[in-house]
């Protein structure tokens, strides 16, 4: 079976999964909103219970999907690829001059003693 198939299947099979989760979110909440007067506190409880387990799940479910790691995707051979390359800019010494570099760092900084302490 050929990876891209299996990925496009995937994310199909994620996208109507969801799908039916929202569906049925939807239909546990139209069920409080409109048979509110109806229902039985037990009933109520119940239902809101539910509506509240499936949120939470719908949530972790979409933080799962946008998370997982994918494989590369191969590139299309349609198009064309880019490479850049980079090359070291070189050094211009104008005629009569030199190069001049800094010197290198103290190996440490001294700074003087506070007046009134002797150097040990």
């Amino acid at each position: 079976m050929n990876q891209n198939y299996v990925d496009e299947l995937l994310a199909w099979a994620q996208v109507i999964f969801a799908f039916l989760m929202l569906v049925g979110i939807f239909a546990l909440v139209g069920m409080l909103v409109f048979l509110h007067a109806n229902m039985t506190p037990t009933a109520l409880t119940i239902v809101t219970s539910v509506v509240t387990a499936l949120v939470t799940i719908f949530t972790l479910m979409m933080n799962f999907f946008y998370a997982r790691q994918r494989p590369q995707a191969l590139p299309d051979p349609s198009t064309t690829t880019t490479t850049t390359t980079t090359t070291p800019t070189p050094l211009v010494v104008p005629p009569g001059s030199q190069v001049v570099h800094a010197p290198p760092p103290p190996a440490a900084i001294i700074t003087p003693p506070p007046p009134g302490v002797l150097p040990t």
